[in-house]
């Protein structure tokens, strides 16, 4: 049978869009207007959308009063049957009377479909004040608080009773006491005239926003009328009563709800009864921490978490303690709506996160987790790259490399944007080849590509791909890769020396040779290279030209002995003059800070 009226439903609220317009004339008398109307007739379309009696249906409510409230209301079924028999012209009337039985029988959420429909018919609607307050009401009634309140946010209903007591609610709902405070004078009337099964709500959101503005005692005459046994009143008339400085009295209202209350209501009155113990000094600082993540453990999900959040935020930030400041404010920002404090409050997150972590004396390991876990909550920008940044480095340091570049990438994935990707993907790359992983430092640049860097970020990256790419044993990859690059010649002669290709490292490296004046460590290895790589081919003549260049320069430095090992007598090369030669070497990388990651070793 439900499955039957769904169908009904469906194809009553939708047959409107797919109806046939209605013919108001004989099309004998259509055409004799046509035909007189001449030149200066309507466009036939528009008459016939204005005529369309759908559209019609908006006029004729913002005729009608706003409050309907003395008009009857059909039942469900009888407002079903009537729209179910309704002509086109009738329809969205049909339909207004089924949504105003849903608001007073039914199912708010049944309710805003029909208004919904109706709205998608004549889009005018949203014009109309009556319309704009019944789909406020329905959408506060469903728990959509913002979108509630930009529907009864009509001009037209800025002094209507019934707009005013919703708008305090949704305002209460929201503890904008001082917001919600300026709806009473206008919502006071309206509530009054309300029957007494539909005051209780109103009530005590009027209740729970004088106490927000500091007026208790209005607070006790509002729930005045509310049962003695009303566990929803006596939990307000509890914090009323401790406001007024009744502590006795309003502790004795709370744990009547604590013992009688729904799990929701015993939540509230065991946080009320814990900010009072706060209050009071009545229970320590650790003692209402415990009770709050006691509370917060089992209870989530509503005000009272929300509130509970916020006590214990400010509860830690008294006791010092950081991680618990901050685990508390991280909850508050992710599952609540804020508003307009949301900003402030993650600006201040930001600012804890940032602190503790630049907190040198806060171990590593911790480090990285509160990283991880708080990770949403980084700084944008440059203040965000130096916290990340700083903490890779720390886990670097710690030869935890696998770990800096899973950290490095989230930011590169989620924080950096167009070129600001580049630097970041060069690091992580790095990373990743001294954790022994070039798939992921290969991966890394290619999920990169595309922002316009600027050539020497190209050049970086480049390099870094060169390097996985050899590493993965894709030598000819690899120096293709190297021909793009400016000055390559140390790099590509590094990953030649490590290969043993003594032919194309000799090509490779003469063409990086320095000048013979003033050498460095960097320049008598490659020199030395050299030497051995010609002797390896037993090329004599290029052995007696790099004694003829260099032989005098280094005649005077521990390096010159294993030079002229192999190149005075280059036609007899022995096997110990070329380990002699690689004994000798000064050990600095020809290829810079890159030769570690050739090797694959961090150093």
């Amino acid at each position: 049978m439900k499955g039957r009226r769904a169908l009904l439903i469906t194809a009553l609220l939708a047959s409107a869009a797919n109806a046939p317009a209605t013919q108001d004339h004989a099309v004998g008398e259509d055409h004799a207007v046509n035909s007189t109307a001449g030149d200066n007739a309507p466009d036939a379309a528009a008459v016939t959308a204005i005529d369309k009696p759908s559209l019609r249906f908006a006029a004729e409510l913002a005729q009608m009063p706003l409050d309907d409230s003395d008009q009857p209301v059909p039942t469900i079924d009888a407002a079903w049957r009537t729209l179910a028999q309704a002509s086109d012209s009738g329809r969205q009337a049909a339909r207004w009377n089924l949504a105003r039985s849903l608001a007073r029988y039914g199912s708010p959420a049944e309710e805003l479909g029909v208004l919904s429909v109706m709205q998608m018919d004549d889009p005018d609607l949203s014009l109309v004040s009556a319309w704009r307050l019944a789909n406020g009401v329905a959408l506060a009634r469903i728990g959509r608080t913002s979108d509630a309140l930009a529907s009864l946010s009509d001009p037209g209903l800025t002094m209507t009773g019934t707009a005013c007591a919703w708008r305090m609610r949704l305002l209460a709902r929201m503890h904008d006491w001082e917001a919600a405070g300026k709806q009473f004078r206008c919502a006071a009337p309206a509530m009054d005239a309300m029957p007494a099964w539909s005051q209780h709500d109103f009530r005590i959101a009027a209740a729970q926003t004088a106490i927000g503005i500091m007026a208790p005692e209005n607070a006790m005459t509002l729930l005045a009328p509310l049962a003695e046994s009303d566990t929803d009143a006596n939990l307000v008339r509890g914090k009323a009563l401790l406001a007024l400085g009744k502590y006795d009295e309003g502790l004795l209202k709370l744990r009547r709800v604590a013992l009688a209350g729904s799990p929701q209501q015993r939540a509230a009155a065991q946080l009320a009864i814990i900010e009072t113990g706060i209050a009071s000094k009545s229970l320590s600082a650790k003692d209402a921490a415990d009770q709050l993540d006691a509370l917060l453990y089992h209870w989530r999900g509503d005000d009272t978490e929300r509130e509970a959040l916020k006590v214990r935020w400010k509860l830690a930030e008294t006791m010092g303690d950081k991680r618990g400041a901050l685990d508390a404010g991280a909850r508050l920002f992710r599952y609540f709506d804020l508003g307009p404090k949301t900003r402030p409050v993650l600006e201040k997150l930001q600012g804890m996160l940032s602190n503790l972590l630049n907190d040198q004396q806060l171990p590593l390991s911790q480090a990285a987790g509160v990283y991880w876990e708080y990770r949403d909550l980084a700084p944008t920008g440059g203040a965000g790259d130096a916290v990340a940044s700083n903490l890779a480095d720390r886990l670097a340091d710690a030869r935890l490399f696998g770990r800096a570049a899973e950290l490095l990438r989230y930011q590169m994935d989620n924080r950096a944007t167009d070129i600001a990707k580049g630097p970041l993907s060069v690091r992580i790359a790095e990373l990743q080849l001294l954790d022994g992983n070039p798939e992921g430092a290969l991966e890394v640049i290619r999920a990169s590509d595309g922002p316009p860097y600027p050539e020497t970020m190209l050049t970086d990256r480049r390099r870094m791909s060169a390097v996985a790419l050899f590493r993965l044993g894709k030598k000819n990859e690899a120096m293709a890769m190297l021909d793009l690059v400016p000055d390559s010649a140390p790099l590509k002669a590094e990953m030649l020396w490590h290969q043993r290709d003594w032919s194309g490292f000799v090509k490779a490296n003469g063409r990086a040779l320095p000048a013979p004046a003033g050498l460095n460590a960097a320049a008598e290895t490659a020199v030395l290279r050299q030497a051995v790589a010609l002797a390896m081919q037993g090329n004599e003549a290029g052995l007696s030209d790099l004694k003829r260049r260099y032989g005098p320069a280094m005649s005077k430095r521990p390096s010159g002995k294993a030079l002229a090992l192999l190149t005075d007598r280059p036609d007899q090369v022995d096997p110990g003059a070329i380990e002699a030669a690689l004994a000798a070497m000064p050990g600095a990388a020809s290829a810079g800070p890159l030769t570690g990651l050739i090797e694959g070793d961090a150093g």
